[in-house]
């Protein structure tokens, strides 16, 4: 099957499922199918994925969010200051999710505090 074809069915499952097919830095647009690659390669860097167990309805999420204009837009990222990226990148579900599941905000927290931006 070709990307474009799986892209599409992708999204279908669900809006943001489609970001992960190219497995490629991307920019998502529209509901999270439209996707844009962008020349950024973190191949030199390790990850921490956390799953507390916690179950965050979306479509509750959603139903309550109120989506922000960016300061910092992704466009115009410095790609390459990994860095100062928690600084300037903002999730808007924070401000929902966040007071109704405060351990999430504390792993976050955590995290951040432990955090080493560099390549190996």
């Amino acid at each position: 099957m070709d990307e474009t074809k799986l892209i599409g069915y992708a999204a279908e499952l669900g809006s943001d499922c489609a970001f992960f097919i190219k497995n490629k830095a991307c920019l998502a647009t529209g509901r999270g199918e439209i996707l844009e690659e962008i020349d950024l390669d973190l191949g030199g860097y390790s990850f921490l994925l956390v799953h507390p167990g916690i179950h965050v309805h979306t479509g509750r999420a959603f139903g309550k969010i109120t989506p922000c204009e960016p300061t910092h837009p992704l466009r115009n990222l410095d790609l390459h200051a990994v860095d100062g990226w928690k600084n300037v990148l903002i999730n808007d579900f924070e401000a929902v999710v966040f007071p109704e599941h405060p351990e999430i905000a504390d792993i976050k927290t955590k995290m951040y505090e432990g955090a080493r931006f560099m390549l190996r």
